[in-house]
């Protein structure tokens, strides 16, 4: 028979045991795209058509403004957005002005990155 002491580090292994095989109850998941070979344009809209805590992108340009216009609908229906962008990509990419514009005019807030080399990653968190 094990005495109280030795009980103690037996128990605290088997509950961290425990922890770590617990099902997860977030519904949070990651999820990656490849347009080479899946249509990504689909479920990136039903996300943001879905989202209602908040939406943060990032992005060197856009040239689909209807990622645009949903975001915009998305924050004028209360949903929190916010973008980082990078107003570099404006002159190899002139629709990215535009939809820059559309943004900035709808009041969703912006942060321009501005050292350094461009914002070359794409990203929306929900």
């Amino acid at each position: 028979m094990l005495n109280k002491s030795a009980r103690t580090p037996n128990l605290l292994i088997l509950t961290f045991l425990a922890t770590l095989l617990a099902p997860l109850t977030a519904s949070a998941q990651d999820r990656l795209c490849d347009p080479q070979f899946e249509d990504c344009r689909t479920p990136i809209l039903n996300l943001i058509r879905q989202e209602q805590q908040g939406i943060d992108v990032a992005f060197w340009y856009m040239s689909d403004a209807l990622y645009a216009q949903e975001l915009i609908n998305r924050k004028n229906a209360g949903v929190p957005v916010r973008v980082l962008m990078d107003d570099q990509a404006n002159n190899s990419h002139p629709a990215n002005a535009t939809i820059l514009q559309m943004l900035r005019d709808a009041g969703i807030p912006m942060r321009n990155k501005v050292a350094g080399d461009i914002l070359h990653f794409k990203t929306m968190l929900f």
